[in-house]
């Protein structure tokens, strides 16, 4: 008498088409999750420019109604470097203390730009228009913004600004231009 023996298992044509679907099904995914994770990127650049409008703040009252003329000047306030640093901004890194941002290696690790004079070319204090940007994100690997560049960091969609009354903005690229600076003078960005 003869046993019949039933093996169990996948076979090779199943098995292939069980990773056929996984690879489509993830790249339909990976779109959607690389959109979610830039959100949450650029939602960590609006608390970091929030960070330096507070800290702004604070020195402002310490200095006489002044605000400070290097980002860095606020490390009394600001003591993460983290800060400093947005987290889409792929040509900067995080620097291990605030004293390794300098004049000299601010395109190394800082992503945001300081306004320091208006249009008429005053300092810029805490009683400035409440609309002029105060800080902002620099252009991605150019630097500071100018005129017509601005948006590098967030996959040269835009970037934001934090205006003196501590509003932080989105600003698309094809939307920047002199008006959205409120009287901040392009020429006058500190970038570290």
């Amino acid at each position: 008498m003869k046993t019949i023996i039933h093996k169990t298992g996948f076979t090779l044509v199943e098995l292939l088409m069980v990773i056929a679907i996984i690879v489509v099904l993830s790249s339909i995914l990976m779109p959607v999750l690389s959109k979610a994770q830039e959100k949450a990127r650029r939602a960590t650049c609006m608390n970091n420019l929030g960070q330096f409008h507070r800290a702004s703040m604070m020195y402002a009252m310490d200095y006489n109604d002044r605000f400070p003329a290097t980002l860095t000047a606020l490390e009394r306030y600001l003591e993460d470097p983290e800060v400093y640093t947005c987290r889409s901004d792929k040509w900067r890194n995080m620097a291990e203390t605030i004293t390794n941002i300098t004049a000299t290696t601010a395109d190394q690790y800082c992503s945001y730009s300081l306004v320091t004079r208006d249009k008429s070319g005053a300092s810029t204090a805490s009683s400035s228009p409440s609309r002029m940007v105060l800080v902002c994100d620099k252009n991605g690997g150019e630097g500071n913004p100018t005129a017509t560049g601005f948006g590098g960091n967030h996959n040269a969609e835009g970037g934001h600004v934090v205006r003196v009354d501590g509003a932080v903005k989105w600003v698309n690229k094809a939307d920047w231009k002199e008006t959205v600076l409120g009287g901040a003078d392009l020429a006058s960005l500190v970038g570290y």
